[in-house]
């Protein structure tokens, strides 16, 4: 209880906070993490010895620098990486490599978050559906991106085009979804930020339920 509360205390000089984040007694970890003048030599310590859940937020943590980013970033665990993808202005061989992450779920959350527009050109081609599906939420997609996603091959991309209130749909990129043969796309675009004339055009949409949703604009 003695140690947690050292561990957990600001004014803890950071050597102290080192030696405590490397001590492997879980609750003294958890402290550390908790504590907002963790230095970065401390999160480190905590990623190379810390159990899993612990790791997972170290990259949440307020000081994480560009060294504890590249050190999750090689870590076996997905959580791990998935949360570095998460910060939005990674430094840059970070986030090339977590661009060709192995798991579908880091570089998903690669292509809602990052600030580089040259990264997100990658995700948005990417072959896995779930990785597309989450570019449209990035604020950085174009209109043309935005307009090729609409054309995807794959409904959950098209729908989360249809869903995504981060860009005001073209009028051409809304008419392909009404049209869209897939019911979950047309529902999104009604109970979406879709302008009333589009959703005007689902009203009578074979889709009881997305003609419900589209009336419920007028």
């Amino acid at each position: 209880m003695v140690l947690a509360a050292v561990a957990a205390n600001p004014s803890t000089p950071p050597d102290v906070l080192v030696r405590l984040a490397a001590s492997g007694r879980r609750n003294i970890q958890r402290a550390v993490l908790t504590n907002t003048s963790a230095p970065p030599p401390a999160l480190l310590a905590l990623l190379r010895h810390a159990p899993r859940e612990i790791c997972w937020e170290v990259p949440l943590h307020p000081a994480a620098d560009d060294d504890v980013y590249r050190e999750a970033a090689g870590s076996s665990e997905t959580r791990t990486r998935q949360a570095v993808a998460g910060q939005p202005d990674l430094p840059a061989d970070v986030a090339d490599a977590l661009a060709q992450d192995p798991h579908h779920s880091v570089r998903g959350m690669l292509a809602e978050r990052t600030s580089r527009p040259d990264v997100l050109a990658v995700l948005v081609v990417d072959p896995h559906r779930l990785v597309r599906a989450m570019a449209p939420r990035n604020p950085l997609l174009t209109t043309d991106q935005l307009r090729n996603l609409a054309h995807d091959p794959n409904a959950d991309v098209r729908a989360a085009v249809a869903a995504a209130e981060e860009h005001p749909l073209p009028n051409d990129v809304a008419e392909t979804l009404v049209a869209d043969r897939s019911s979950l796309v047309r529902f999104n675009l009604a109970t979406g930020g879709a302008p009333p004339r589009i959703k005007a055009m689902l009203w009578d949409d074979p889709d009881d339920m997305v003609a419900t949703h589209a009336r419920q604009s007028r």
